[in-house]
């Protein structure tokens, strides 16, 4: 039996965020740069990355992955979007939260659904994102990633272009889209429950003043994660 999924019985942690990301705009993704790098480092974390929420608005579903074995994971768990950031050409800038986003639905779902996503997306106009301690899970316990967690919202028949395109790729057997009250049924990554209270705490879920947004160009970027992980 699974533990009971609630906001109760997981209090939000207290956390030690970067000034910069703190007092940035939370009506768009922030801009990311090379100073930041080092202050995740003195904070105590061992990367940054996204961990994002994608909602079907219709149904307050959110999409979950059945991830394969790896050194986070074990077989058969749940967990959102996340992906570890990567460097720009330079090897000093981080490369910007939608671009670590995208790339991340590529390689965990798939590049249709990196293209149906893409083009569908929709946020808050006024805070579209939070800030979240991610525990690494597996074989790195109490290692934490600081995540950027865009919440970004779908409605039906994207999520069901979604589901249809999904083909298993080498980290992902399946995926779903899940209510909360149905979080009790599932095995979860070890972040899961934090994040999800710290999202609900943030008040996004309750924002109607959605837009559509936009996905930029990619920038050029090197294939060097922002990770301290040993």
């Amino acid at each position: 039996m699974h533990e009971r999924f609630s906001p109760e019985n997981h209090p939000i942690d207290k956390l030690n965020f970067p000034d910069s990301l703190l007092d940035a705009d939370h009506g768009k993704l922030p801009e990311l740069s090379s100073d930041i790098v080092g202050e995740i480092k003195k904070l105590g974390f061992k990367g940054l990355g996204t961990v994002a929420a994608v909602i079907n608005a219709e149904n307050n579903s959110f999409l979950f992955l059945e991830h394969n074995a790896s050194a986070k994971n074990t077989s058969g768990q749940y967990g959102t979007l996340s992906e570890t950031s990567r460097f720009l050409a330079d090897f000093q800038t981080p490369e910007p939260p939608m671009q670590t986003f995208l790339r991340g639905v590529a390689e965990e779902l798939g590049a249709n659904s990196k293209k149906i996503l893409a083009q569908n997306l929709h946020a808050s106009q006024t805070q579209s994102w939070f800030l979240n301690q991610h525990a690494v899970g597996g074989q790195y316990d109490n290692s934490y990633m600081l995540a950027i967690c865009p919440v970004f919202f779908i409605y039906n028949e994207i999520a069901q272009d979604v589901i249809n395109s999904f083909q298993p790729t080498k980290e992902i057997s399946s995926i779903k889209f899940v209510t909360p009250d149905q979080l009790d049924n599932l095995e979860l990554r070890s972040y899961v429950r934090p994040w999800y209270n710290n999202l609900v705490a943030s008040g996004i879920l309750g924002k109607t003043d959605l837009q559509k947004v936009l996905a930029p160009n990619p920038l050029p970027a090197s294939d060097r994660d922002i990770s301290f992980l040993s």
